[in-house]
This record gives C-alpha cells, structure tokens and sequence, in this order.
C-alpha cells in the first residue's frame, strides 16, 4: 500500500520539480520512474527514497541549456543526468558519504536558507503573474519590483489567500487540509520516564 500510494504522489510532485527546475515537467516524471530502478540496484537500504529534490531542481534550473525552448535542450539534460548519476555511483563505491559529516551545521544551514530563498524568488513570478525578465532569480525580482504596476492583481490576491488559508487552518481542527502539516507530520510521543 505504501507503494502505491508513493508511486501516485510521485507524478505530482515528479512534475512540480520539473517545473522547478525550468524543465519539461514530464522529464521530472522520468526522473522518478528512472531514480527508483536505479536506486533498486546501487543502494542497500530497503527504507532509502529515491526521488528529485527541490536543492538538484534549482541546480538544474541554474545550466541554460537544458532549459525548455532551448536547442538541443534534451541532449543537454541526458548529459547532464548521465554526469550527475555516474559521479553519485562513484561517489558511493569510494565511501564518500561520510565525507558529508566534515560539512559544518551552519554550512548545510545556510544551504538550506539560500535553496529556500531561491524557491521563494523563482515563484514571484507565478504569485503576481508578471513574467519577470533577467539572467537569475534576483534580477528577475529587480525587474518585478521596478514593474509592479503590470502585476495581475487577481493572481496576486488569489496566492495571498491560499497562503493566508494555510497559516490559519493550521491552527484550527482543519490543519489536515494545511500542506504545512502533511510536510511536517506528526510529532514523535514523548518518552515516558
């Protein structure tokens, strides 16, 4: 059942982190169906999730070429993907995961905030429904910000009310319907002494 009920959220959200990552959605459906197949083979846990993250999403996002309209965008991303996998796999023949405890907290702290942040900026543009112009994330902010008299103000009041729905249904008897609580889950009981 667990299965199951992975493999239908995982179209969903295979297709948001292709979004994400300036892609064809459909590529991010891939991504799991090839991830997991994979994964089967290289890993030794029965309990390990394969899946796309939103940190590789922006990392993608960030190479030009693999971007839709682009020529060759295709060839670009199987490059890319092909690269990504065989260092992954080479990586975890030599060990190298426990490398990753030598990386201070505040180091993957702030690698967490600035993924984070890079989220909230890329999806200024779905909020507002102005398409912003510029290189990156924060110059297509500049240019929301010097043109925020062309922002559709339907699309904006609409975002402002969903998340204005997910803070408050938080804190009533609703909260399951808040996408907050279903990412957060529920606390661990206390240990009783």
């Amino acid at each position: 059942m667990a299965g199951l009920t992975l493999a239908i959220e995982s179209v969903p959200d295979g297709m948001a982190v292709g979004t994400l990552a300036l892609i064809n959605p459909i590529n991010g459906v891939y991504a799991y169906m090839v991830g997991g197949l994979s994964g089967a083979f290289f890993t030794n846990s029965v309990s390990m999730s394969i899946q796309a993250t939103s940190a590789m999403a922006l990392i993608v996002a960030g190479v030009p070429e693999v971007m839709v309209g682009q020529p060759n965008a295709n060839d670009a991303l199987l490059l890319l993907t092909l690269l990504t996998g065989l260092f992954m796999v080479v990586f975890g023949l030599l060990r190298l995961g426990g490398a990753l405890r030598f990386i201070p907290n505040s180091v993957m702290s702030a690698f967490t905030h600035a993924v984070g942040f890079s989220i909230v900026l890329g999806q200024l543009s779905n909020l507002t429904g102005y398409s912003a112009q510029g290189p990156n994330k924060p110059m297509q902010t500049i240019d929301l910000l010097l043109h925020i008299d062309q922002v559709n103000v339907y699309a904006l009041i609409t975002g402002v009310i969903a998340m204005v729905l997910m803070i408050v249904l938080q804190k009533t008897r609703l909260k399951t319907f808040s996408h907050r609580h279903q990412v957060k889950g529920k606390r661990a009981p206390k240990a009783e002494k």
